[in-house]
């Protein structure tokens, strides 16, 4: 029995064999039909092969563009979880100093908003004046006697005398000066409004500028042009300070607490 030959056992030379049997017959049409049959088939076989290949290469260029995509899925995913994990930590492991100057103001919202209500002292102005002139609780002042703002002492009021810098005529010199001694920084910053809104001996509306501002902007310069500190450039410094903390959302929350 004839058994087919498989397309990959058949090459050059049998297709040859082929051709030579069939023109060895001696009857002329059946020579042509089956050399027209042996073309066709040939062409067939060829077109076959091409159309296999033609789509194997397309399979193949699907592939490799599907991998390429999954690739670049995947690193997307990867790069994606590497950002949020870094985030993350970030967030988990902030810097110590930050986390420190964060609980300062903290300790001093409930007070400096409490000396809003009774004093009308806006609570950024109460934070950043201590910020600066305690150095965020670290001086020796603030420390060791609760003194937050620099407060000068009076005559029968508890004090110590300390050194200070002082701005005068245009250059920076050091003093000794009797500063004021409080119990809690609590203490501290009910003195500071009272200051502001009771003013000094010889001038009690010294300070009225700063209360009657609008915002936090107008307080500071009030506070400069009233000669609260001798730094030229003290206004600055207090919107810096209250800008970089966001320190003005604790007016608006007290604002919108009192109208309440």
């Amino acid at each position: 029995m004839y058994k087919a030959t498989t397309s990959k056992s058949i090459d050059k030379s049998q297709i040859e064999n082929v051709i030579n049997f069939i023109k060895n017959m001696e009857n002329s049409s059946v020579k042509l039909r089956f050399m027209i049959e042996l073309e066709v088939c040939i062409e067939s076989g060829v077109a076959v092969g091409r159309r296999k290949s033609i789509k194997w290469k397309s399979h193949m260029k699907l592939g490799a563009k599907r991998l390429t995509l999954g690739i670049i899925l995947v690193f997307v995913a990867l790069c994606s979880v590497i950002i949020m994990g870094t985030l993350q930590f970030q967030e988990t492991r902030q810097d110590p100093i930050e986390i420190s100057h964060q609980q300062f103001i903290q300790t001093l919202v409930p007070s400096s908003q409490k000396a809003y209500q009774l004093y009308k002292v806006l609570p950024s102005i109460s934070l950043a004046q201590a910020i600066l002139e305690s150095d965020w609780g670290e001086s020796g002042l603030s420390k060791d006697y609760y003194n937050l703002y620099g407060m000068k002492a009076g005559a029968a009021e508890p004090s110590v005398q300390l050194e200070t810098s002082e701005f005068v005529n245009g250059q920076w010199i050091t003093i000794m000066a009797p500063f004021r001694v409080y119990n809690s920084w609590a203490e501290s910053v009910e003195a500071h409004a009272k200051l502001l809104t009771y003013g000094v001996d010889w001038n009690p509306k010294l300070y009225e500028p700063v209360l009657k501002a609008k915002n936090y902007k107008e307080a500071a310069h009030a506070l400069q042009k009233a000669g609260y500190a001798t730094d030229p450039t003290y206004a600055q410094k207090i919107i810096h300070v209250i800008e970089t903390y966001h320190l003005a959302q604790y007016d608006q929350l007290q604002e919108k607490s009192v109208k309440e």
